[in-house]
């Protein structure tokens, strides 16, 4: 569950401990709906917040 800061927005979220090369579905408000892990394990995506905003980041089969 996440809040925004000062104002409701969008918001960059850094991602990592993700499975290299692993596609991601994010549900939540975003306009990104999968993304991608890096060969670091780490990705970005963004989300918008506007108070209480879930947002689940779940491995696609």
């Amino acid at each position: 569950m996440l809040y925004p800061g000062e104002a409701p927005g969008p918001q960059i979220l850094r991602l990592s401990r993700l499975v290299p090369g692993r596609t991601y579905a994010v549900i939540g408000d975003s306009p990104t709906t999968a993304l991608t892990a890096e060969a670091q394990g780490t990705a970005s995506v963004t989300v918008v917040l506007d108070g209480r905003t879930p947002v689940r980041l779940v491995p696609d089969a």
